[in-house]
């Protein structure tokens, strides 16, 4: 029989990733597999399992979050149609009451103050429009690198010039793809991930530091392994699976940083 543990991971995936969420809403599913994906491998390599249990008025608690919040959406009360960062933390939040109550919600703090982050990360870019000049600031840290292979990139603003041995490329450059939404979301995770650790303050605060410096480091690694994507399989296809590369490069971040800080 699984354990509650892997019916959680479970239950909450299928509470991200269903047609209401992907058809009915249009959400795009990069955004929720890649958070969902997060979330699901925060979980696993804490790998402690609860030892509180939803009772049938917490299950019930939980549930109305759920349906509340995907019937708030479907209707556009409050911006709704799309499951954004403010959702996937109701999402959450409704799921781990059911499978494991409120006071339960002791263990699950740590994904939930990670969406409290990321919200307050994102509100911030919309709130100082200085933090959108910083996107392009690390479009043009990146931009000599790629000469390394085979490109020629030439920044203006929110454009980019890409020039290679065969043609030359016009992009428009979003957030998402300038990699500040990346360092905004993964920074705090590194930080939590420290947290658990039974080590000293001092040790604690200067792994945090670590985190966030590689964290800043995997963001302009990403931009950079966004372009050789390009290069390698071809703009159009690369453009549609540029997302898939990034967010795999960040995962695979998490876990070694984990084994790394883990031994020390």
């Amino acid at each position: 029989m699984l354990r509650r543990d892997y019916l959680f991971l479970i239950f909450l995936f299928f509470a991200f990733i269903n047609p209401l969420s992907i058809f009915f809403m249009n959400t795009p599913f990069v955004f929720l597999f890649s958070v969902t994906l997060t979330v699901m491998l925060w979980i696993g390599i804490r790998g402690r399992e609860s030892i509180y249990r939803g009772n049938s008025f917490e299950i019930i608690l939980g549930s109305s979050l759920l349906v509340g919040n995907y019937a708030r959406n479907l209707l556009g009360i409050l911006g709704g149609f799309q499951i954004g960062i403010f959702d996937i933390f109701l999402i959450f939040l409704g799921s781990y009451i059911i499978f494991y109550g409120v006071r339960g919600l002791r263990a699950g703090t740590g994904p939930l103050i990670y969406f409290g982050l990321i919200y307050m990360g994102y509100q911030a870019e919309f709130a100082f429009p200085v933090l959108v000049q910083l996107e392009y600031a690390m479009l043009n840290q990146i931009a000599p690198s790629l000469s390394l292979i085979g490109m020629k990139a030439e920044v203006f603003g929110d454009f980019i010039r890409l020039t290679t041995q065969v043609e030359t490329y016009f992009l428009q450059i979003g957030g998402p793809f300038a990699g500040i939404k990346g360092f905004l979301s993964y920074a705090p995770l590194s930080a939590l991930l420290v947290l658990d650790l039974k080590t000293s303050r001092v040790n604690k605060a200067l792994l945090v530091s670590l985190g966030i410096v590689t964290t800043f480091l995997v963001s302009l690694a990403r931009i950079w392994l966004i372009f050789f994507v390009i290069l390698a399989i071809g703009i159009d296809l690369g453009l549609a699976t540029r997302t898939f590369f990034a967010f795999g490069l960040y995962l695979a971040w998490i876990v070694i940083f984990k084994v790394v800080i883990s031994r020390t």
